[in-house]
């Protein structure tokens, strides 16, 4: 006859405690806190490079359009133009100046930005409210309404 006093070892060692069950649990938490914190570097990373390969496009761009043209795009866009305090050029890269660099137009009126239609770019990402390549930094939000997402582009053009 079994002795009912006594524990059975094989049963013991097949359940996890409570215990043991929060041990786990706290591990996986603190390997996923590291995680996270990876995942954001790297997030960052990507928004570095893509910002960093879209503002070189659009660098060569502007010096195949100037190149081929001779002259910058011309004043007629005026919000999409800045002077700098030293007489350089700079560029808001908004719709009008996307598609005069595309070679794509809508409106006749901007035709003049780029009057061959010679393709100097291709964005790929826009914004929908804009349709003009957006900067990833440079968020948006409806605490910030001020802020622009847009790219801005100064050239030495002295």
């Amino acid at each position: 006859m079994p002795d009912r006093g006594r524990k059975n070892p094989a049963c013991a060692a097949g359940g996890f405690t409570l215990i043991e069950m929060l041990i786990v649990i706290s591990i996986i938490s603190v390997l996923l806190g590291l995680l996270y914190g990876a995942l954001e570097r790297a997030q960052k990373f990507s928004r570095r490079a893509i910002a960093y390969t879209e503002l070189k496009s659009i660098e060569t761009a502007f010096k195949q359009y100037h190149a081929h043209y001779q002259n910058w795009p011309s004043n007629n866009v005026a919000s999409a133009t800045i002077t700098g305090a030293d007489g350089d050029r700079g560029f808001i890269i908004d719709e009008n100046i996307a598609k005069a660099l595309q070679g794509v137009f809508d409106d006749e009126n901007y035709r003049d930005l780029n009057p061959e239609a010679i393709p100097f770019i291709e964005f790929p990402r826009y914004s929908p409210v804009t349709k003009a390549p957006v900067n990833p930094f440079k968020p948006n939000t409806p605490s910030n309404p001020g802020t622009t997402r847009s790219y801005k582009v100064m050239f030495d053009t002295n």
